[in-house]
This record gives structure tokens, C-alpha cells and sequence, in this order.
């Protein structure tokens, strides 16, 4: 699916991943627009200032990925572990 390393100013729509694993990749000021990503696997990803907007992100496992200034608009976002996010320090 994503077979760069790194993607910026980059609009993904539509995408339907189902329970597919995504490592290594960062994604900045990047909008995920009605995309399903439910029971999928983010591992070791970052994520800066990124928007995701009517996505299906239930189940997701986000693996130790960094979310920095992520936004999330309409998404469904079930059955998340919030402790598995790298959240960025607080200075």
C-alpha cells in the first residue's frame, strides 16, 4: 500500500486497507479522506500535522507510531488503544 518511506503534502482517498500492516513510514501535512484502516497495523510510523476526515480507523493499532498535531474529523476511531500511541513530550 504505501511503499515509500516518507510522503508529504499527499491526499489519500478512498483507501480500504483492512487489517493491513504499514511500518516505517512517515507521513507529514498528509490528509487520509474517507479511507478505512479498521483492524489495520501502524508500526513505528509518524504522523505531523496530518488530518484524517471521515476515515474508519476502529481497531486500529497504531504500534508506537508518533501523532504530532493530528487532526481527526467524522472518523470512527472504536476499540483504540491510546497507550500504544508515541506521544509526542510535553515541554
Amino acid at each position: 500500500m504505501f511503499n515509500q518511506l516518507s510522503y508529504f503534502e499527499q491526499s489519500f482517498n478512498n483507501l480500504a486497507e483492512l487489517s493491513q500492516r504499514v511500518s516505517d513510514v512517515e507521513f507529514e501535512l498528509c490528509q487520509f479522506i474517507d479511507c478505512d484502516f479498521s483492524h489495520g497495523h501502524f508500526s513505528n510510523c509518524r504522523f505531523i500535522a496530518c488530518e484524517f476526515i471521515n476515515c474508519n480507523l476502529t481497531a486500529l493499532n497504531w504500534g508506537y507510531s508518533a501523532l504530532e498535531q493530528v487532526s481527526f474529523a467524522r472518523c470512527k476511531l472504536n476499540s483504540i488503544q491510546w497507550t500504544e500511541v508515541n506521544w509526542p513530550q510535553l515541554a
